[in-house]
């Protein structure tokens, strides 16, 4: 029963073994001097800035069979080194009347159709925001751009 309950799974050098990049984070100031007067609220919090969010915004229609294989390779098949941790986001589907939802966490995504329909006035956009590390806006624009129909009005 040891081996299951008394794994330290949240303890310091846990955590770096398991991720040797979060000893590279450096420690955020707490509200307190330097003097040694910290309260028990006052604990060592961290901040790793090799994460990052990168947000893509346009207006055209998708290929929701192109936009699926996109999302796959950068999830699954990592030929670049961007990691991808979360990803959420808002599709324009060609020929379809309902927005479209994306969401990702690690290597699993989903692309759905949501009960929300385009409005007639409204202009179909794309909105897909990522965290993760080493984003490269220019290149994840470029890719994206291959997934949207050419000269696409909707």
């Amino acid at each position: 029963m040891t081996e299951l309950l008394d794994i330290h799974s949240f303890d310091k050098d846990q955590i770096l073994r398991v991720d040797p990049l979060l000893s590279e984070v450096s420690p955020v100031k707490c509200h307190h001097d330097d003097t040694g007067s910290h309260d028990e609220k006052c604990r060592p919090k961290f901040h790793n800035n090799s994460v990052g969010t990168v947000c893509l915004e346009i207006t055209a229609s998708v290929d929701l069979s192109q936009l699926i294989a996109w999302l796959a390779s950068l999830f699954w098949e990592q030929k670049f080194e961007t990691q991808i941790f979360r990803v959420k986001g808002l599709a324009a589907v060609e020929g379809k009347d309902e927005k479209y939802m994306i969401q990702g966490v690690h290597d699993n995504f989903d692309v759905t159709p949501t009960d929300i329909m385009w409005e007639k006035s409204e202009t179909r956009h794309n909105k897909i925001v990522f965290i993760g590390r080493k984003l490269d806006l220019a290149l994840l624009q470029k890719d994206f751009c291959d997934c949207l129909l050419q000269n696409s009005n909707s």
